[in-house]
């Protein structure tokens, strides 16, 4: 056996053929930074079948606290070569002058250590630490190890007694190499011999020649304490005072000295039954030959004896205001210790539910009801826990409201009992009875039950919980109905994504495929939760966006009827209403179109229809037509509002005045300054942005500078007053109330102005600016001009010496 420095741990590990050897040199070396007295070594593992193979293994000693004494137990930890992936063996190391407690629940005859981490593996979460931390917690509930009492010489002085007792009690370090190493191996090959090798001494008590008789029989060698002793390690003395000094058990605390009080020895041999015994030792489990009969005789038949799972409520006690950062077995152990000592008042404890609905209680359950009403006593306690005082509550546990539902018997029962019991539980029943019948164990259990919608905030179970097929984004499924009926509603189906990250981007190009496939996995969700009609509106929406994307699909502008067109030509016949569309503008087809393009028989239309030329104002000021730049989709634009205009289409952002983009910050180009702007666009002169600021006076003016006239311009004045008999405007428009009804304008009308308001008269001006292309230059002033100049980038151009104002005004314009 070679003990493996630290910088040739990697290349042992390596030599070795271990699969992970950076794994388990963290760990190694976490562990080895905990328990600085344990050492990597490496030797050959002899296997029961006699095959050796070299692995590595950490010997040392452990540190274990006691009621304030510190004993250190020699323990040696192989690692398989296939760690962390398969669990290490663990054993206890016995020197010369021990033997194993076979009596030990966390350790065998042969010394193998038995943890539930370590028969319940899991790679990717167990590790050596977690075994470190478990192997303490069962050392300091139960002692692996006696000390075999020395034999008594009579001419032995009083110095070479407390040097005897000195070496007992000496718990330093031992040395491995020379004393354990070889009988570890010897125990591999010959289990059998793992008690003979240690030498007793032939003055060891009767429990010795015990432990010796059984050998004979082929029964693993273990030492078993005598009633006598176990009264000592309680702290009867039996009047005897130099007994604390040859103590029967280094590992347990040393008995008191002071003589007891035989009121005291007589209340304890009568509280010494077999059944106690039985239940301490667990002799129910593992010792089948206690008698019927005698069992009968007492009035303790076998289903008298106690379980965990039928322990009614005066047997447990709630815990609160417990640390939630600790880990659940870490906790287990520190409540079962505490709650067993008799400094604290409690007794023998059968389960520790840990944790609950509520992170910060558990619950205990004691064997005798008794020792729960004896604890409940004291309801606030403090304990010990990583050097921190912790202020703890314990109150009686209330679960009689709890029906447990019908075919759930057993740990099930139990797991739905402990769930529903403690206050504040917000969870329902039929959660509770799904989570249950879903997971193995209460912590399970309760990550199961509390997920937390991260749109709503609620906590919810996992199978309320909806996964989108695109992304990793999970929201419950309320959220899921009302966001998605919404946007089926009310919204493109582009919208129809994920509500958290956008996610996938179905307008972008080159990703048809894909969005194909999101659209055919959320129609399957779809489907499963929410009502019939908006299914159908889905599929209809959805069988929509794959026509508009063919090129050559068009609606008809008279029907609902969509079809394919291949000609050549413009002119696109719909088989279902007989009449025709433009296949370019999407307008109903006219004679007149015929040889002319769309622009021409716009102009056309707009000049021969005196119908047109009548309502212009009314559709102007009530229903305003508006394309989109992008994508050349028409709307019907409702009045009111600002200028910003989202496509529901392309989702192109643009002016509604001049068609500009709408940028965000830096992804507008146009300067530097931009970077520091929102969302902004780069409006013209002739914008309604600007042109809204002028007065209508000055708007009249530079449409007679140019020669246009409408007839709104000069409408009689009888007219006027016939519409908007009641003085104030009437053109319908979207209030900032939130209603999705258009209302009256309700403003002051003027007869001057058509019998409308100032606002809706000055849009109407702005539009017959817009459609003349008109430039506002000509009457823009010095100072304006030079605003003008600013707002683009364009230096301003210095006054010529000896150069008249009208001159430099003029040259500023152009």
């Amino acid at each position: 056996m070679t003990r493996v420095t630290a910088e040739l741990e990697f290349k042992t590990l390596a030599e070795c053929n271990y699969c992970y050897p950076a794994d388990v040199l963290a760990e190694v070396r976490e562990v080895t930074a905990a328990f600085p007295d344990l050492h990597l070594y490496v030797d050959y593992y002899c296997y029961p079948n006699n095959d050796r193979k070299k692995l590595v293994h950490l010997r040392g000693t452990v540190p274990v606290q006691y009621e304030g004494v510190q004993y250190n137990i020699p323990v040696c930890i192989w690692l398989h070569e296939t760690h962390p992936q398969n669990p290490p063996r663990c054993l206890v190391c016995p020197l010369r002058s021990m033997v194993i407690n076979s009596r030990s629940s966390s350790v065998d005859a042969q010394g193998h250590v038995l943890l539930h981490c370590l028969s319940n593996w899991k790679h990717g979460w167990s590790n050596l630490s977690i075994v470190m931390e478990e192997m303490v917690a069962a050392f300091q509930r139960e002692s692996p190890l006696f000390s075999v009492q020395p034999k008594r010489s009579p001419n032995l002085s009083s110095s070479a007694k407390q040097q005897s007792l000195g070496d007992q009690l000496d718990h330093r370090r031992p040395d491995l190499n020379a004393r354990s190493g070889n009988s570890i191996h010897r125990k591999f090959s010959h289990p059998e011999m793992s008690s003979s090798s240690l030498p007793l001494s032939a003055s060891s008590s009767d429990r010795v020649k015990g432990s010796q008789s059984q050998d004979g029989i082929g029964e693993p060698s273990a030492v078993r304490r005598s009633y006598t002793q176990e009264l000592l390690d309680f702290g009867i003395s039996f009047g005897e005072p130099n007994l604390q000094k040859n103590p029967t058990n280094p590992f347990i605390t040393a008995p008191n000295m002071n003589a007891s009080d035989p009121d005291d020895v007589s209340n304890l041999f009568k509280s010494l039954q077999l059944e106690r015994i039985v239940n301490v030792y667990q002799l129910d489990h593992k010792d089948k030959d206690i008698p019927q009969a005698w069992r009968q005789r007492q009035g303790h038949g076998e289903e008298s004896l106690p379980h965990p799972r039928l322990l009614d409520d005066r047997h447990r006690v709630l815990v609160s205001h417990l640390p939630v950062d600790v880990s659940p077995q870490r906790m287990k152990n520190k409540l079962t210790i505490y709650f067993q000592r008799k400094q604290s008042g409690g007794g023998e404890v059968a389960a520790v539910t840990y944790p609950l609905a509520q992170p910060d209680q558990a619950v205990i359950t004691f064997r005798s009801y008794r020792d729960a009403a004896q604890v409940l006593k004291q309801p606030n306690r403090i304990i010990i826990l990583d050097e921190h005082r912790v202020l703890i509550q314990l109150q009686n546990l209330k679960s009689s409201h709890v029906r447990v539902p019908e075919g759930l018997q057993g740990e099930k029962a139990e797991m739905f009992i402990n769930i529903l019991s403690p206050e504040g539980c917000t969870f329902t029943p039929a959660d509770v009875l799904e989570a249950v019948q879903a997971c193995p164990d209460i912590p399970s259990a309760l990550k199961y039950l509390s997920h937390v919608c991260p749109i709503c905030q609620e906590q919810v179970s996992f199978s309320k919980m909806i996964t989108m097929t695109h992304c990793s984004c999970t929201f419950c499924e309320c959220c899921f109905k009302a966001y998605f009926s919404s946007v089926i509603k009310e919204k493109s189906i582009d919208y129809a994504v994920c509500p958290l990250c956008n996610e996938p981007d179905v307008r972008a190009a080159g990703r048809r495929e894909e969005s194909m496939e999101y659209f055919s996995l959320l129609d399957t969700k779809i489907r499963h939760y929410l009502d019939t009609q908006t299914h159908e509106l889905f599929q209809r929406k959805l069988r929509d966006r794959a026509l508009q994307e063919m090129p050559n699909f068009r609606w008809c502008a008279h029907c609902s009827f969509g079809l394919l067109h291949e000609a050549d030509r413009l002119r696109v016949d719909c088989p279902s209403c007989n009449k025709s569309t433009c296949f370019q503008c999407k307008s109903p087809w006219a004679s007149q179109h015929e040889g002319l393009s769309c622009e021409k028989f716009k102009e056309w239309l707009q000049l021969n229809s005196p119908e047109f030329q009548n309502s212009r104002l009314e559709l102007l000021l009530s229903r305003n037509k508006i394309d989109c730049p992008k994508c050349k989709f028409r709307f019907l634009l409702s009045k009111g509002g600002c200028l910003h205009f989202k496509c529901t289409q392309c989702q192109h952002e643009f002016c509604g005045g001049c068609s500009r983009p709408f940028r965000l910050g830096a992804v507008c180009d146009f300067s530097a300054e931009c970077a520091a702007k929102g969302l902004h666009a780069h409006h013209p002169r002739d914008c309604l942005y600007h042109l809204r600021d002028w007065n209508v006076a000055r708007l009249r003016s530079l449409l007679q500078h140019y020669g246009v006239s409408h007839p709104f311009m000069s409408r009689r004045k009888n007219d006027a007053e016939q519409r908007h008999s009641k003085g104030v405007c009437g053109v319908m428009e979207h209030k900032e109330t939130g209603s999705v009804k258009e209302e009256a304008c309700g403003r002051p009308a003027f007869q001057e102005y058509g019998g409308y308001c100032v606002i809706h008269y000055k849009e109407c001006l702005v539009e017959l600016i817009n459609q003349n292309h008109l430039d506002p230059v000509v009457l823009l002033d010095r100072p304006e001009l030079r605003a003008e100049l600013d707002r683009w980038k364009i230096p301003v151009p210095e006054k010529q010496p000896q150069e008249s104002e009208k001159l430099y005004t003029e040259r500023l314009r152009q």
